[in-house]
């Protein structure tokens, strides 16, 4: 990669991933008539037990809560995903996925590997733990400025809880 994009690169990887991610969803998206944001939904809520709200969606994926509502209505009446109240506070809600939608699930994964495994060839296990290290670091120095700057970054999570 060029020297000249600096800082960029980081942000260049990510559109590009994203970019070729959304590309090898096409043949799921038109076998399960699904967008993109719902294959994004099912996939997010299959890797998250603790963020399986509407909130978090939002709030990790930088969609307007207002679109995913929209997607998670639309969803609920496809029978992808069901909304329950929270036993730890009825006021909120809930999401879980559908059989049907644990069906989709599989096929998600297994493109999954398949794309980690692709970008990821030639990449040591050493220079993983390391890149990981590497995001540590930045995600601990972004959390301090924005405690300093009193910025809301990120949604609750633990203090000691690690990016995922």
């Amino acid at each position: 990669m060029e020297k000249e994009l600096g800082g960029v690169k980081f942000f260049l990887l990510a559109y590009m991933c994203r970019q070729i991610w959304q590309e090898n969803c096409k043949p799921l998206k038109k076998k399960y008539n699904l967008g993109p944001h719902e294959v994004y939904i099912i996939k997010f809520l299959s890797s998250s037990t603790k963020f399986n709200s509407a909130k978090y969606i939002a709030e990790l994926s930088g969609m307007k809560k207002g679109i995913v509502s929209v997607y998670i209505e639309k969803m609920m009446i496809g029978g992808w995903l069901v909304q329950r109240e929270d036993p730890e506070d009825r006021r909120a809600k809930k999401l879980f996925l559908t059989d049907k939608a644990k069906s989709v699930v599989y096929e998600i994964s297994k493109m999954d590997e398949e794309f980690h495994s692709t970008i990821l060839n030639g990449v040591s296990k050493e220079e993983l733990n390391t890149a990981d290290a590497v995001y540590e670091k930045i995600y601990a120095n972004i959390k301090n400025i924005s405690e300093n700057k009193k910025i809301d970054v990120q949604p609750n999570r633990g203090e000691n809880e690690k990016i995922s």
